[in-house]
């Protein structure tokens, strides 16, 4: 056994003793989220299992048909560090779907008149409106569902930047640590 096999079975056994013992119920532990990412840096010997974040994330699975399901809502920091930790892996193309849902969920429930109001609601649309995971029909449904239903408009609002809340892409988290550690708090 090689020394990368040996230190990616034991990273994965710690992570996901942590999550389990670290349940997600009603809110997100947002010390875990950022285990998450960096767990997904260290590269596809430490991927974890699709099942091991939805148990994490308190997701049930029906034993019969597969569905996935959520009591409850997801919040923006859980949803956008899912996505990040995911990006396009078909391991969790279920777990994707189910969160592209989950969205559209959250969404659907706040009146059109409404739905600009929440903050939550704004900064995730922007993030989705550019993460590369998603595919642009999915980006082009939120936007019809935030009142956006001109074809240009919705190719234009999409391009119009590359990162909103999140960088997506080139993200280096040491470096983006140590950026954070050098600001002042005060």
């Amino acid at each position: 056994m090689t020394l990368n096999i040996w230190l990616s079975k034991r990273f994965t056994i710690i992570f996901i003793s942590h999550f389990k013992k670290n349940k997600s119920l009603e809110h997100t532990q947002v010390e875990t989220l950022y285990l998450l990412i960096a767990l997904g840096e260290l590269g596809k010997e430490y991927w974890l299992d699709a099942d091991v974040l939805r148990q994490y994330l308190c997701i049930d699975k029906d034993k019969d048909s597969g569905a996935l399901s959520y009591k409850g809502s997801l919040n923006f920091f859980a949803i956008i560090v899912l996505l990040f930790y995911m990006r396009d892996k078909k391991r969790y193309s279920l777990l994707r779907s189910f969160l592209q849902d989950h969205i559209r969920m959250r969404f659907n429930e706040v009146s059109k008149e409404n739905i600009g109001k929440s903050s939550e609601l704004v900064y995730l649309l922007f993030d989705i409106l550019t993460c590369p995971y998603l595919d642009i029909t999915y980006k082009q449904e939120m936007l019809t569902l935030h009142g956006v239903t001109d074809p240009a408009l919705q190719e234009e609002i999409i391009n119009t930047r590359k990162h909103w809340f999140t960088k997506w892409t080139d993200f280096d988290f040491g470096k983006e640590l140590d950026a954070k550690h050098s600001q002042e708090v005060y």
